[in-house]
C-alpha cells in the first residue's frame, strides 16, 4: 500500500513537471511587435553577414535550432559539426549555454539538449527557426508564451527525443533532426515565416591583420581557445581540444560579440539577462585575419549585422561560431 502511495505521488509531481511551471499569474511581457521591411522569398539566406553557411537546403525549408548542455559533465557533445551556425551565449553565473542551428535533415544525433533563456530565443526570432528545448527559465516561458517564435519543449513534444542511459540526468538528453522536422510538419511549421532582411549594406570578405588564435575568458572549465590551423578554427575548451562525435571540432568564422549581462536571485532561483538587441563592439576572425566590428540587431525579428570600421557588412565563410561574451571582460587576439 506504501508503495502505491509513493508510486501515485511520484507519477503526479511528474506529471506537473511535465506542464511547467503556472506562469497565469505573471505580468505580460510588453515585446514590439515585428516591423517587416520587405518578405524574403523562401529559401533565402536569411542573412547577409553568415553568406550561405546557412542557405536552406533543396527539400529543406526552415532552420532548426537546438538548445545544446555545455556543462564540463555535457561534454563530448554530438551533433555541433553538423551545425551551419552556433550560438554561445552565458547564462546564469555567465556559463555558456549552446544553440545549434541546422539547415537539413541532419544529424541523426544532437544533444544534450537542455533548457532556453531569451537570448536564444531572440536569436531564433531573426533566423525564422524552430527551437527544440528541454523546459526553460521563467523569461524563457515568458518571453515564449508573448512571442512568436515557435519551439518543441520535450515535456509537451517527447517522442523525438530519448535518454542516453550511459549518462547521469540531466545531461543525457537527445534529440534526432530528422524526427524534430517530422514534429516541425505536424504542427505546419515547415515553410519559413516572413523575415526582416538584412540591412542594405556593401558586403566584403574581412580583410585585416593575421591572427592565429583568440581566447575568450569565460569562467574557469569552459574558457575558450579559437586555434587557426589549415584553413579553419579548431576549438579548445578548458585546455581540452573540443571532440564531436569522436572528431575536432572545426568552424570557417568566430565572431565575438560583446553584450551587456546581469544576473539575480528571483528568490531561490537564479535569473540572466544578456542584451543580443541593440548594439555593441566585437571582433570577427575568419581566414587568418581579425577585424574590429561593430554589432547591430534594433529588434527580435531583425538579423543582426556585424560591420567594419568602414561601415561595410561582412561575408563570414562558414559554418559560423558567435560567442556573445559579456562587455566588461576582453578577448585576447594573437
Amino acid at each position: 500500500m506504501r508503495a502505491a502511495w509513493w508510486a501515485l505521488l511520484a507519477a503526479g509531481f511528474l506529471a506537473a513537471c511535465a506542464r511547467g511551471p503556472d506562469l497565469r499569474q505573471l505580468p505580460r511581457l510588453q515585446l514590439p511587435p515585428p516591423q517587416l521591411l520587405e518578405q524574403l522569398p523562401p529559401g533565402a539566406s536569411f542573412s547577409g553577414f553568415l553568406g550561405s553557411g546557412c542557405a536552406v537546403e533543396e527539400g529543406y525549408s526552415r532552420l532548426v535550432a537546438v538548445m545544446v548542455d555545455h556543462d564540463p559533465r555535457a561534454r563530448p557533445q554530438s551533433g555541433l559539426g553538423s551545425a551551419c551556425l552556433v550560438y554561445e551565449i552565458p547564462v546564469e553565473a555567465r556559463f555558456p549555454r549552446l544553440m545549434a542551428v541546422f539547415p537539413d535533415g541532419a544529424p541523426e544525433r544532437v544533444g544534450p539538449v537542455r533548457s532556453v533563456r531569451p537570448a536564444f530565443l531572440q536569436i531564433a526570432a531573426e533566423l525564422g527557426a524552430v527551437v527544440a528545448h528541454v523546459g526553460a527559465s521563467e523569461p524563457g516561458y515568458r518571453y515564449m508564451w508573448t512571442s512568436r517564435v515557435p519551439t518543441l519543449n520535450e515535456f509537451q513534444v517527447p517522442w523525438p527525443y530519448w535518454r542516453d542511459r550511459s549518462r547521469r540526468m540531466p545531461h543525457n538528453l537527445y534529440a534526432s533532426v530528422p524526427r524534430l522536422r517530422e514534429a516541425m510538419r505536424r504542427a505546419g511549421w515547415e515553410r519559413p515565416p516572413a523575415r526582416v532582411p538584412p540591412e542594405r549594406l556593401e558586403y566584403r570578405l574581412p580583410e585585416g591583420p593575421p591572427a592565429r588564435e583568440v581566447w575568450i575568458p569565460y569562467p574557469r572549465g569552459f574558457e575558450v581557445r579559437f586555434v587557426y590551423r589549415d584553413g579553419g578554427y579548431e576549438r579548445w575548451v578548458a585546455g581540452q581540444l573540443q571532440q564531436d562525435a569522436g572528431r575536432p571540432l572545426r568552424v570557417g568564422t568566430v565572431v565575438v560579440q560583446y553584450a551587456r549581462w546581469r544576473g539575480w536571485r528571483a528568490g531561490r532561483v537564479d535569473v540572466s539577462e544578456v542584451a543580443v538587441v541593440g548594439e555593441g563592439d566585437g571582433l570577427v576572425l575568419a581566414q587568418g585575419v581579425v577585424v574590429p566590428v561593430r554589432w547591430r540587431k534594433p529588434q527580435d525579428a531583425a538579423p543582426t549585422t556585424f560591420t567594419d570600421r568602414e561601415g561595410r557588412g561582412l561575408v563570414l565563410p562558414g559554418p559560423v561560431w558567435v560567442s556573445v561574451v559579456p562587455q566588461d571582460r576582453r578577448a585576447q587576439v594573437r
